[in-house]
């Protein structure tokens, strides 16, 4: 069970400890210059003043490029957070039942049934009341730094959930850790509206949401069927 924990936070965390900047790399300038030149000689030259050139494409520090970044970026974290969330949703289960039960394979009593649903009740009502705060940060701080707070949130959840044995506050705090940093899919949302532009922009976050719904449910069916 904590090993599954850890396969869990490993999937989510990952990916957003790299940075995917565009704006890094080496000088790359593509300039096209006017067809006026003269003749002086047997050697053209062209004037230094009639020099125009039409395109720059520079990539270096803090320059910044005409091509906006890719979509597929916030994709691919959403869509490994929400499939990291796949594992979590089967696994919590059988914790609970461990702990109060004693037995993860044993059908799961009342009493589990009823902790189950207060542990997670902690982490919507805190999602629901942070949420909200968390994205008008991003606007502020940008989306990147609060994607990777969202992941490091949930890093840890899966971190004490993997190293409770019988503590049921333990379970609470996962939660509440969760609920506090929960702000993934709001922020890629945005993400994908920034740098999408307006004849694309319904296109792409179809395929975000897709994708992002897909990774999870098409995990927790096969688990599902593994399991019984």
């Amino acid at each position: 069970m904590r090993r599954f924990n850890l396969i869990t936070l490993v999937v989510g965390f990952g990916p957003s400890i790299t940075n995917a900047n565009n704006g890094i790399g080496p000088i790359n300038t593509i300039t096209s210059m006017s067809p006026r030149i003269t003749m002086r000689g047997t050697h053209p030259t062209i004037p230094v003043t009639q020099l125009k050139p039409s395109v720059n494409i520079v990539r270096h520090g803090g320059l910044s490029s005409p091509q906006k970044p890719s979509m597929y970026w916030a994709v691919l974290h959403n869509w490994l957070y929400f499939l990291s969330l796949g594992f979590n949703l089967i696994n919590i289960q059988f914790l609970v039942r461990e702990i109060v039960d004693g037995d993860a394979a044993a059908k799961p009593s009342a009493k589990a049934i009823a902790l189950s649903g207060k542990v997670e009740s902690v982490d919507k009502l805190l999602t629901f009341a942070g949420v909200g705060f968390l994205s008008a940060l991003s606007d502020k701080f940008g989306r990147k730094p609060l994607m990777l707070w969202s992941a490091l949130g949930f890093m840890l959840t899966n971190l004490v959930q993997a190293r409770t044995t019988s503590s049921i506050a333990l379970l609470y705090f996962a939660d509440f850790i969760d609920g506090c940093t929960s702000c993934m899919l709001p922020l890629c949302q945005a993400y994908i509206t920034d740098v999408s532009p307006p004849d694309k922009m319904a296109v792409n976050l179809g395929i975000f949401q897709g994708l992002s719904v897909w990774s999870t449910g098409t995990f927790v069916y096969c688990s599902r069927v593994a399991i019984r």
